[in-house]
C-alpha cells in the first residue's frame, strides 16, 4: 500500500501509523482522500491522462507529513472530538 507513491522512509512511516491505528482502514482512506484533496483543483483542470501522470508523479513529491497534518484536519472524526 503507497509502496510506489512514496520513497521508502515514508513508506515505512506511513505503515508504522497503519499499524499502530485502531482505525487501520479510517487512516488508510483519510490518507489517499488528503493525496486527492491536495491536488484537487489540479485534477479538476486536467484531462484524464494529465491527472494520471499528476498522481503517478507529481504525488511523490510532497511529504508524507503533509497528509498526515491534513487528515488531523480535516478529519470528520477530529472534527466531532
Amino acid at each position: 500500500m503507497l509502496s510506489q507513491e512514496f520513497p521508502l522512509p515514508e513508506v515505512l512511516r506511513i505503515w508504522d501509523s497503519l499499524l499502530s491505528d485502531i482505525t487501520r482502514s479510517d487512516l488508510l482512506i483519510d490518507v489517499c482522500t488528503a493525496m486527492l484533496t491536495l491536488v484537487r483543483d489540479e485534477i479538476l483542470q486536467n484531462e484524464f491522462p494529465e491527472n494520471m501522470k499528476l498522481l503517478q508523479v507529481r504525488i511523490k513529491i510532497l511529504s508524507i507529513s503533509k497528509y498526515f497534518f491534513h487528515r488531523l484536519v480535516f478529519s470528520p472524526r477530529t472534527i466531532q472530538a
